[in-house]
């Protein structure tokens, strides 16, 4: 006799249940949730990674220049035509790569350097104009400056240390310098001026072309680090107090090194100009 198996009939799969879809959805939305923070994070270091970039082109362009004009740094003027402040004399040095910001509307945005343009900065028409058809960056926008004086514009995202201007004739650097002609001993005029192994920052990231740090200055109240803050006069820290890369900024310093700037405090622990004493305990920011 031949005896047959009888084989318990089973439920056939016909999928998942909610429950498990459910847990498999929850699975992903958590692991999104932990890489997105270190993917933004990776994008950030690799934008603030090309800012060092550029800021060491414009160091080195400062060199390059230095050697051909027989180490004499140049004047801060508004009345050499073409020339327009520290943008124009550094232009034929810095890297061949151009970019060309001239429209229909703006022909007089011409073909400028790249490496001027920090890639979290770009050029817009949006941000706050100013006189002259000038206008202010931000933390995420590049300035824009108009100088009708020498029939020249130029626009970027960082700032020159102001004291690094000559103060020979043709100069506007007494202007805007606090303490006016009696700051002519702050300035460092040539680089023989500058010690060798002083961390002098000659670029900064903010919102107007050049700036005159003090120790004395105060960080505005209330302090906006997207915006800045812009004075015509002393005191010029706010030009360069803005958070750029995740709440930091990026220094380049005269001997071509640059540095990420995790803490805005540094601004005042730096020696900007000749003969700088730094103040301590460093400000404090409102609401610390």
């Amino acid at each position: 006799m031949q005896w047959k198996s009888k084989s318990r009939p089973g439920r056939k799969r016909g999928g998942f249940t909610l429950i498990e879809l459910l847990v498999v959805i929850a699975i992903i939305a958590v692991l999104i949730a932990l890489l997105l923070p270190a993917l933004a994070r990776a994008k950030q270091d690799a934008v603030s990674t090309a800012c060092l970039s550029n800021e060491r082109q414009i160091a080195f362009a400062m060199q390059e220049y230095l050697e051909a004009n027989d180490q004499q740094f140049f004047p801060d003027t508004l009345t050499v035509p073409h020339q327009a402040l520290w943008i124009s004399p550094l232009e034929k040095y810095l890297a061949a790569e151009k970019v060309n910001f001239g429209t229909a509307a703006q022909p007089y945005m011409s073909i400028q350097a790249k490496c001027m343009i920090c890639p979290s900065a770009g050029y817009t028409s949006v941000a706050g104009m100013v006189n002259q058809g000038s206008q202010l960056g931000t933390a995420t926008t590049a300035w824009f400056y108009n100088s009708p004086g020498t029939q020249t514009t130029s626009y970027g995202s960082y700032v020159l240390n102001g004291w690094f201007y000559n103060t020979g004739n043709p100069s506007t650097a007494f202007q805007w310098a606090p303490g006016g002609t009696n700051s002519a001993n702050m300035f460092w005029n040539n680089p023989s001026q500058v010690p060798g192994g002083l961390e002098v920052p000659l670029i900064a990231e903010g919102i107007w072309p050049d700036a005159w740090p003090t120790p004395l200055d105060p960080v505005p109240n209330p302090v906006n680090l997207q915006t800045g803050y812009m004075s015509y006069g002393p005191p010029h820290m706010g030009r360069i107090l803005i958070a750029r890369h995740l709440g930091s900024e990026n220094l380049a310093y005269f001997d071509g090194h640059a540095e990420h700037l995790n803490n805005l405090r540094e601004l005042w622990n730096r020696p900007w100009y000749n003969g700088w004493n730094t103040v301590n305990p460093l400000p404090t920011f409102p609401g610390d």
